[in-house]
């Protein structure tokens, strides 16, 4: 049996979006022939611990947690510090009746417990100096680790998944072996991420620093794996003397072995249940609040007969939002936080309607939400908002809802009328196309990374 080394920044027990594509891969790759061995961080940045993860993985795979070197969490630290000190004088000087214009105001946003609460200066001096995320401080160690395992158990292949993308880094201190191969998962896009270009205001120096790393990275992989089509094709108009069979497709998925069936779920509830699931951020729901608010303004009795779920993490933003709604938002939806994997699947199954939501720029075409795959499993009936593109694409060919872009507020609030009508009256259900949606099965997606390991050997 082959052997293949996954090295991923978030893998099992933690609970976290990026940690199941690697998991179902590890958990599956036994059947093609291929023994999976892994390496991920010991305490990530991000998510929490969730038990029932590890249960996936096959008795033939050997894992490894690696610590970080704690610069980024040591820096964050002393900038905490800095900035309590900040309110600390600033109090002071406010009795003393003296102002004091030179100290920056310390941000009170609590979205991330790893963000400096200081902005301006010191937040861009960290996003400038963790280059190409926060999560490079873990590259030093692993790199070590890495060089370990590939000795001792003789690994065929290397690969690496992002984000993080500086995960792929590990690819320039790989041991130069002849038979060695790497692979590049690229699980979201890189220089092109939603995130990126919607949230954050990229540096000259960083931009061009990062299009260095992936351009290196790209051309020096033995495959590059891209998570849809639209990713694939911007890569090779960016990088034209890339060979076109060098970079494949291998989309996320579910796992239908995750779908438990209940007898509670059989329950008639007293309420249309809309739920989203995934990290919320700021700028892809408003357009569907301000549909729900102008049903709310329209029908005040909604609110006994409407709620609206958001499972997972969220920007402040919303709530802010919600709760200073005069029409009653606040009474229909719940802010749910995140919970684990198998409770997140429960609330879908107890659901009515699936909630989509995506970034409101052309950047976010390529962008399928990873929870959307497993909307699909639910076969219940879906609504998406975001940028026509391929997750929109996927949801007409799959016949499992409708999807609008941002603009349409009064389709979205039409749309929504008539669900619960079609609730009311107890016919709200998907047609699902059942032979487009197995393709994002995640035995068949893990036969396809085999494939592509398999055939790195046979060139």
């Amino acid at each position: 049996m082959k052997r293949i080394l996954i090295i991923t920044y978030h893998f099992a027990p933690y609970n976290n979006g990026g940690a199941f594509r690697a998991l179902k891969f590890v958990k599956y790759l036994p059947d093609s022939g291929w023994m999976p061995l892994v390496l991920a961080c010991s305490r990530p940045l991000a998510g929490f611990r969730d038990e029932d993860l590890a249960n996936d993985i096959p008795a033939e795979a050997k894992v490894w947690h690696c610590p970080t070197l704690g610069i980024y969490k040591g820096v964050v630290s002393a900038a905490n510090l800095l900035a309590r000190g900040q309110r600390s004088l600033r109090a002071f000087f406010a009795n003393a009746e003296i102002r004091l214009e030179l100290l920056p105001q310390p941000n009170s946003s609590n979205e991330s417990s790893c963000k400096a609460p200081t902005p301006g200066v010191l937040d861009r001096l960290l996003y400038n100096l963790f280059v190409p995320d926060a999560m490079v401080d873990w590259i030093p160690v692993a790199a070590a680790q890495m060089r370990q395992i590939i000795r001792k158990y003789q690994v065929d292949v290397v690969m690496t998944t992002s984000p993080p993308h500086s995960t792929h880094l590990l690819g320039a201190v790989l041991p130069q072996r002849r038979n060695l191969k790497w692979i590049v998962d690229l699980r979201d896009p890189w220089l092109d991420n939603a995130v990126r270009t919607h949230l954050q205001n990229v540096s000259k120096y960083r931009q061009t620093l990062e299009s260095r790393m992936e351009k290196w990275i790209v051309h020096h992989a033995d495959r590059v794996i891209a998570n849809t089509e639209i990713n694939r094709r911007v890569l090779l108009q960016r990088y034209p003397a890339l060979c076109p069979d060098k970079l494949a497709v291998i989309s996320n998925g579910f796992d239908a072995a995750d779908l438990i069936p209940s007898p509670a779920f059989d329950e008639k509830p007293g309420k249309f249940v809309a739920t989203f699931s995934g990290y919320l951020y700021q700028g892809m729901a408003e357009p569907f609040f301000r549909a729900l608010e102008r049903l709310l303004r329209n029908d005040p009795a909604l609110v006994n007969r409407l709620r609206v779920q958001i499972i997972g993490h969220y920007s402040d933003y919303y709530q802010r939002e919600i709760h200073s709604s005069p029409h009653g938002l606040a009474q229909v939806i719940q802010f749910l936080g995140p919970m684990s994997h198998r409770q997140a699947l429960a609330q879908l199954q107890r659901s009515d309607l699936l909630l989509c939501f995506n970034f409101p720029t052309p950047a976010a075409a390529g962008v399928v939400p990873s929870k959307l795959y497993e909307y699909f499993m639910m076969a219940k009936p879906i609504l998406a908002i975001g940028p026509e593109g391929e997750a929109a694409a996927m949801i007409r060919q799959a016949n499992a809802g409708q999807t609008f872009t941002p603009d349409q507020e009064n389709e979205i609030a039409n749309a929504m009328s008539a669900f619960l009508q079609r609730w009311e009256n107890g016919c709200l259900h998907a047609e699902l196309n059942r032979e487009y949606v197995q393709l994002f099965d995640r035995r068949v997606l893990t036969r396809k990374l085999a494939e592509i390991c398999d055939a790195l050997f046979m060139q």
